[in-house]
């Protein structure tokens, strides 16, 4: 196979802005695909697979890099450094499961290190590019648009509080939209454990909250 950089031969732009950043943008980005054949593919030699694989995934990728970076460059290096693992590690396959969990997997893990590297600012759970803030001072209503903004600030500071893998757990739920099992699959865990986590995360969101 010949060696090429996975991201200069791939379709994975650098015009950032074009990226999905919402989950809505995501469900209306991308389909539900067999990423199977594509791996099969590359496998057998042909390079430009890759190019597919990265165009199938980048948005969901992006976007929940996005969530927890809320900001765009930033987001962009994380996912970035996933598809080049992805690239190095997809030699040997062996398809004990589905290639976007394995990359989200990557892409929460990288988030977490460079937040405890760098403490980045996360993303407040229920921020849509700030359409709650542009709705409030349409409708003639800055304060609400305010008293909206001290919640969500109010709420990150509690989320900020928790242990790493809880507020990853947290994040995917609420902001990365995954369901029960895909979080279990991507932190390699039980259902029964993210379900136990979840319900610990509220108790002690309540506790922090409660003493701010």
């Amino acid at each position: 196979m010949t060696a090429i950089n996975p991201l200069a031969a791939t379709t994975f732009s650098l015009d950032m802005p074009q990226y999905a950043t919402t989950t809505r943008d995501v469900v209306e980005s991308t389909a539900p695909v067999d990423l199977e054949p594509l791996i099969r593919r590359y496998l057998d030699g042909e390079d430009s697979a890759f190019d597919e694989i990265v165009a199938h995934t980048k948005h969901p990728a992006f976007a929940l890099a996005y969530r927890w970076t809320r900001d765009r460059e930033q987001a962009f290096d994380i996912v970035q450094e996933a598809y080049v693992k992805l690239y190095k590690f997809l030699s040997k396959w062996n398809y004990s499961c589905r290639l976007q969990t394995w990359l989200y997997r990557v892409v929460t893990n990288t988030c977490i290190d460079k937040h405890r590297r760098q403490h980045l600012q996360l993303v407040p759970l229920d921020e849509e590019n700030g359409v709650g803030h542009a709705a409030a001072v349409a409708d003639g209503n800055p304060r609400t648009a305010l008293l909206r903004r001290e919640q969500r600030e109010l709420l990150e500071s509690g989320i900020s509080q928790l242990p790493p893998k809880m507020q990853a757990t947290v994040r995917l739920k609420y902001a990365g939209s995954l369901t029960i099992k895909e979080i279990a699959a991507i932190q390699e865990s039980s259902i029964g454990t993210i379900k136990a986590t979840l319900h610990q995360a509220t108790r002690k969101l309540r506790t922090i909250l409660g003493n701010l």
